[in-house]
């Protein structure tokens, strides 16, 4: 077996992506600092144990799953991701793999091993971007840029194969990402690609900076339904 890259969460059922019935894999590490992130203990590695590859195997094996879904932190800074891949589909499981979209590299050469793709675009605020990118080895000052370019490599897939898809995910956050700034980024969104709004969740583990929560989902949902009467594949999800 190759070097993998150390597994630090795994939890036995996934809320979000093709199959609320597979499994989720969570690396640490990210080249971004959302203040609005979730996960922030693995993006600075606090407070995280190992989980051994060989419990997630197991666990595939015994319960015949058919998906996984590899998340974080941002899994494509790992060089070693291709071989953690190699070995799922090793096992007959389906693949999906959660990222930013920031290192199109990395996803472009594993993307054959794929079945979904989860792209989580924040906003088409390149000044955010660069606010919130730290380090990525293709991004400096190009952040939107790579991740157009991640999106017209899945548009791409998509297009010849029949065993892969994807979604695109965007997380409404009042004081960043608010109903204005989701119009502005349906311009880059095409017609046919699946998008997901997210309501941003105010837990232990984001920052202050991220500031509070909706108080009224009513307007998520008005700003859905007036994105897909202009045609967009759009709709909510709620984690």
């Amino acid at each position: 077996m190759n070097k993998l890259p150390t597994i630090y969460g795994f939890n036995e059922s996934s809320d979000g992506g093709p199959d609320p019935f597979g499994v989720s894999v969570f690396l640490a590490g990210c080249n971004m600092r959302c203040p609005f992130c979730i996960n922030s203990n693995l993006i600075n590695y606090i407070d995280l144990k190992e989980v051994p590859f060989e419990r997630v195997r197991n666990y595939i094996v015994d319960n015949d799953i058919e998906w996984v879904t590899i998340s974080g932190g941002e899994p494509t800074i790992h060089d070693d991701l291709p071989y953690l891949i190699e070995e799922f589909v090793d096992l007959g499981v389906k693949v999906n793999l959660s990222t930013n979209g920031l290192r199109p590299n990395m996803v472009e050469n594993v993307l054959d091993k794929l079945s979904y793709v989860t792209l989580d675009i924040k906003t088409h605020d390149a000044k955010l971007y660069a606010k919130w990118v730290r380090w990525s080895p293709e991004t400096k000052d190009t952040a939107i840029g790579n991740v157009i370019r991640t999106k017209c490599l899945l548009n791409t897939a998509e297009h010849y194969r029949d065993d892969f898809t994807y979604e695109i995910r965007t997380t409404i956050v009042p004081a960043f990402i608010d109903r204005l700034a989701i119009e502005d980024l349906s311009s880059i969104i095409d017609m046919n690609e699946k998008w997901v709004l997210q309501k941003y969740r105010r837990t232990n583990h984001v920052s202050e900076e991220a500031g509070e929560e909706h108080e009224n989902d009513e307007e998520i949902k008005q700003t859905c339904r007036e994105l897909q009467s202009q045609g967009k594949n759009v709709f909510v999800r709620y984690v």
